[in-house]
C-alpha cells in the first residue's frame, strides 16, 4: 500500500475510535458525534471531517469527509462512508469496521481513482481499532488514537 494511502486508512480507523477516560459511561457514547482533525506531515496537509453514530446496540456508521493537498499534486478530496461495532471496555474503547466504501469528491484525479482501492482494501486488512477516551460528556468526546505521539481527536453534538 503506498505511503499516503496506508496513513490515510490509518487515520481513518483511528478516528472512528472514539475517545477516553478512567470508567466513561457507554450510554454516553451512544448517539450521533462531529469529529473534526487536521495534521501536516512532511508537508501533506490532512483536514478530515467525521460524522460517527454509535447505537445502543452497539452497531456504528461512519461518514467522512478527507481532504489531502500532497507538494507537487493536485488536492485529493475523499468520501468515505462505512459500518461496524464497537465496545467499550474501561477506557479503552475498540471499533471494528465491517464495511466501507469510498469515492472521489473532487475534480477527476488519476492518483485518488487508483488509492481508492487501496484504502477500501486496506481499511478492511486493518478492521480493528482501539482509542483512549479522555473525556467523555453528553456534548464532547475527545479521545487518544496514537499513544506514541498522543494524537487527540475532539467530537461534539
Amino acid at each position: 500500500m503506498k505511503p499516503i494511502a496506508k496513513l490515510t486508512a490509518g487515520l481513518f480507523i483511528a478516528s472512528l475510535a472514539p475517545l477516553a477516560l478512567a470508567e466513561p459511561d457507554p450510554d454516553l457514547l451512544v448517539g450521533t458525534w462531529n469529529c473534526d482533525y487536521s495534521e501536516t506531515t512532511d508537508g501533506v496537509e490532512l483536514d478530515m471531517q467525521l460524522k460517527v453514530s454509535y447505537r445502543a446496540d452497539r452497531s456504528a456508521e461512519y461518514d467522512m469527509t478527507m481532504n489531502m493537498e500532497v507538494p507537487s499534486m493536485d488536492p485529493m478530496n475523499l468520501g468515505v462512508t462505512g459500518s461496524g461495532n464497537w465496545s467499550l471496555q474501561g477506557d479503552q474503547l475498540t471499533t471494528t469496521t465491517t464495511e466501507v466504501s469510498a469515492v472521489n469528491l473532487g475534480e477527476p484525479n488519476p492518483m485518488v481513482d487508483m488509492m481508492i482501492p487501496q484504502m477500501e482494501a486496506g481499511m478492511m486488512q486493518e478492521a480493528e481499532s482501539v482509542s483512549t477516551i479522555v473525556e467523555l460528556t453528553r456534548n464532547r468526546l475527545v479521545e487518544r488514537t496514537n499513544e506514541a505521539d498522543a494524537t487527540m481527536v475532539t467530537c461534539t453534538r
